[in-house]
């Protein structure tokens, strides 16, 4: 069996002991076999406990509960402090309220599509708003505050835009009407003279 290193032997004592005395001391007596030192008996060898540590170097995911921000391991169901619920439609609109760049972006876009430009000017302010609490450190992140400005001005952009272009064929079609009404009064007294 390879030598241990004091951390592997505790782990080791903690969770393989021999069966008949409770010890954790073993003896190698073959690959794969063990005998106990204090009463002989044969066990199976442990494994490496290096199969059972995590990686080194990789982060364990979490999810932060919205209701009282304790961290669960990543597929929980529900909080492990408080027991709320981590998904589904509450826990989504639990962390919206908690993030003001996110319900900024929302509000952005939806504002665009539904109440142009006003929606959008709305987002693109509560952007903004985001912004200053996340540089004055009160919630959220700061890219996500200055992505949710983007946004924010690129659908004031797309609400804008389009009522610019209808004002603008509009204006050419009056001018248009102006124009061909203009014409045709000039040729009826162009008409009358000739």
């Amino acid at each position: 069996m390879a030598p241990y290193r004091e951390k592997d032997r505790l782990y080791l004592a903690d969770f393989f002991k021999c069966p008949g005395c409770g010890s954790p001391d073993f003896l190698e007596v073959e690959p794969g076999r063990t005998r106990c030192k204090y009463c002989g008996q044969s066990a199976a060898a442990p494994q490496a406990t290096l199969d059972h540590s995590e990686p080194v170097g990789e982060p364990k995911k979490t999810i932060t509960c919205y209701q009282c921000g304790a961290g669960n391991e990543a597929g929980s169901l529900y909080c492990n402090r408080c027991g709320s619920q981590l998904t589904g439609l509450r826990a989504f609109l639990g962390r919206l309220r908690g993030n003001p760049a996110a319900v900024s972006m929302l509000v952005s876009v939806l504002g665009a599509f539904f109440f142009p430009p006003l929606g959008a000017v709305v987002g693109l302010a509560m952007a903004y708003r985001a912004r200053g609490m996340a540089r004055r450190g009160k919630c959220g992140d700061e890219k996500l505050a200055r992505l949710a400005v983007l946004i924010g001005w690129g659908g004031l952009a797309f609400s804008v835009v389009p009522l610019c272009l209808i004002a603008a064929w509009s204006g050419a079609q009056m001018g248009l009407r102006l124009f061909e009404n203009f014409v045709r009064e000039l040729l009826s007294i162009l008409g009358q003279l000739g």
